[in-house]
């Protein structure tokens, strides 16, 4: 695979991120370059959260959102808004 077409499936996937309400909240609402999209699960509790590289996923964040400290915590992608891009 190619350096183009690897970007293109990343832009592919930037593209189809931003039509989510949540994403376009986000995009409207503050002018970080950089999202990060996160999957925290705990038993059957399952949510997605998109922070900017300013906020942290840590203790006090979780518990806000109804986590416990075993609460298993993925980075699912990183968004760019300049290159418009996901990464893995």
């Amino acid at each position: 695979m190619t350096k183009k077409e690897l970007n293109a499936i990343r832009h592919a996937g930037y593209l189809e991120w931003t039509k989510g309400e949540e994403a376009k909240r986000l995009l409207e609402s503050c002018n970080n370059t950089i999202f990060l999209v996160y999957r925290v699960s705990e038993g059957e509790q399952v949510k997605l959260f998109n922070l900017t590289d300013k906020r942290q996923m840590n203790h006090n964040f979780l518990v806000d959102n109804g986590f416990s400290d075993d609460a298993r915590i993925e980075l699912l992608f990183t968004a760019n808004r300049q290159t418009k891009t996901l990464s893995v």
